[in-house]
């Protein structure tokens, strides 16, 4: 299957990165336990920590590896949405059906600044910035990382060929 036939579709950019997900997915769900168990040492474990060895271990031998940067750049900027914003989600709407104030989910803001609720409050925006940081700014990070660590090695292994 050549590069261009196999990313035509998004399912397609959805196989290409699902392991990379999946790996995300599980370090959301410990981050949460961690949150709810352990909220002083939760920050050393994150989504965002894990991202680049996401790819590195698990993106460097999938169709990821193949693709165009165009593509695999398309591919990886839906990590943001599909793992960071569903991660923050499910955090912050936990956050609020069990009433946590620590950490990252400070109403006062002591926690990151896209992770906090704002001074004027309201559910939705503390459940929703965080959602909508995550899809972009977890999708940017996503590509840098592929980028740093698939493209890069990738073109320069077919360029030696």
């Amino acid at each position: 299957m050549t590069t261009e036939t196999m990313t035509e579709t998004g399912s397609t950019r959805w196989a290409a990165i699902k392991g990379v997900a999946a790996a995300l997915w599980g370090t959301a769900a410990i981050r949460l336990v961690l949150d709810a168990a352990s909220p002083a040492n939760a920050w050393m474990f994150g989504t965002f920590f894990m991202t680049p060895l996401a790819l590195l271990f698990v993106g460097r031998r999938g169709p990821l590896t193949r693709m165009t940067w165009k593509r695999m750049a398309g591919a990886a900027f839906l990590l943001g949405p599909y793992c960071f914003s569903v991660a923050n989600l499910v955090a912050y709407s936990s956050a609020l059906l069990f009433g946590w104030d620590h950490g990252r989910f400070d109403p006062d803001g002591a926690g990151p600044p896209y992770g906090s609720a704002p001074p004027f409050g309201g559910d939705f925006i503390f459940v929703g910035l965080p959602v909508l940081a995550g899809a972009i700014v977890g999708g940017a990070w996503s590509v840098f990382w592929a980028t740093l660590l698939i493209w890069l090695p990738g073109r320069s292994k077919r360029a030696a060929e």
